[in-house]
């Protein structure tokens, strides 16, 4: 949906952000995960949520799937000077504190438009986006985000499992998870080529 500076339009709706905190698991299993994101729902649910980057990748992806389903919009806070907007469900325009970076969120979309229309259905797809993020050569970190996306794209298929690989930064990681929204069954997360993949989609709804 548009967006405003809070002094273009007086009449779209403000957003205030509710910051959350996200439980530090000493444990990863199905039932631990199934029993925290029934606790993450009460904090989301019709809420804009703004989330800081503090915390390890697959409990940030773990819980990606309950905020993109129970919110209307998300911003990961990388530090103090950079939030950027990963998905908008927003129904009306609406007005963001000037320093919402949107342009990830409105690039998505039209990604998602564009490609993987006629892709050949894969069982199981993995995709190294660790491996894909280093190996393109950029200093500017927007600019490296956006032609990792692009050749990640490149990889994505119908599927009913897709594996995300690395350690690359958690604002490209959760890019990838919405772009895969829809075009894949369940998405898991391996730290490494070495590590055991996780199931980053579980859900009591699914």
């Amino acid at each position: 949906m548009a967006t405003s500076n809070f002094s273009n339009n007086k009449y779209a709706e403000a957003i205030i952000y509710n910051k959350i905190e996200l439980p530090s698991l000493k444990q990863l299993d199905e039932n631990t995960i199934l029993e925290w994101q029934q606790q993450l729902v009460l904090l989301v649910q019709g809420a804009a949520v703004e989330l800081e980057d503090k915390y390890p990748l697959i409990v940030i992806l773990s819980a990606f799937g309950v905020i993109h389903r129970f919110s209307p919009e998300m911003v990961l806070n990388t530090d103090k000077a950079h939030h950027y907007l990963i998905f908008d469900h927003q129904p009306v325009s609406v007005l963001r504190p000037p320093e919402i970076i949107t342009k990830f969120s409105n690039w998505g979309k039209q990604l998602q438009e564009q490609e993987i229309k006629q892709k050949p259905y894969q069982a199981e797809v993995s995709i190294n986006i660790e491996n894909i993020y280093h190996n393109i050569s950029e200093d500017d970190l927007e600019t490296k985000i956006q032609k990792s996306l692009l050749e990640i794209a490149k990889l994505i298929f119908p599927s009913d499992r897709t594996v995300l690989i690395g350690q690359a930064p958690s604002l490209l990681f959760l890019l990838v998870y919405h772009l895969l929204l829809g075009k894949t069954g369940q998405i898991y997360y391996q730290a490494d080529d070495k590590a055991n993949p996780f199931n980053v989609s579980l859900s009591i709804w699914r």
